[in-house]
């Protein structure tokens, strides 16, 4: 079986794509320390707001229900509880639980992620305005430092932060190799 010719094409450079976001998509993809994007810390912190709210006004609602029931057998044996609006309103609850359960999960995965280094953030904005090819407005999420992430890897960002160190002290021996050889 053959390579098709795509495989066998040598992979494009990034100048080799369209101006705009096909060219900033593959600077984007030509290496993991440029994929920062934003977590949307404030409008996520809204909407979990929003869910936890839903959840209480519905938890209210049911203690209201059960307070104000008159079978008293209805609250002590679920099979036989034939109040229409209990089950309605617990059946409401468990579907928000489990819209709220998942984005908790997912909101923690995005506030695990690591920040974005300086200089990639630096980076990428000095692309956006050399190559002046993105409308302004939509590359500004770039100067919300707070707000960014990295989808990188830990190990590729373990890796990215020792580089500068290792160059640092690689500079630095040559330096002293330099003064001691003169």
């Amino acid at each position: 079986m053959g390579l098709s010719k795509a495989e066998c094409e040598p992979p494009r450079k990034v100048e080799d794509y369209r101006a705009g976001y096909p060219q900033f998509s593959a600077l984007i993809g030509s290496h993991s320390s440029f994929h920062v994007f934003r977590r949307f810390l404030r409008t996520r912190a809204r909407i979990l707001l929003l869910k936890q709210d839903e959840i209480s006004s519905l938890e209210s609602q049911l203690d209201r229900v059960d307070h104000e029931e008159t079978r008293e057998l209805f609250l002590g044996n679920a099979r036989r509880d034939m109040n229409p609006e209990r089950k309605v309103l617990l059946a409401k609850l468990e579907v928000a639980f489990s819209s709220y359960d998942a984005f908790v999960d997912r909101n923690r995965a995005i506030l695990a992620r690591s920040d974005p280094r300086g200089e990639d953030i630096t980076n990428l904005q000095n692309w956006v305005e050399n190559t002046s090819s993105l409308a302004e407005e939509e590359t500004a999420y770039l100067s919300q430092h707070v707000d960014l992430m990295t989808i990188h890897s830990s190990k590729d960002d373990a890796l990215a932060r020792l580089t500068p160190f290792v160059e640092r002290v690689m500079r630095k021996i040559y330096k002293l190799l330099k003064k001691v050889g003169n």
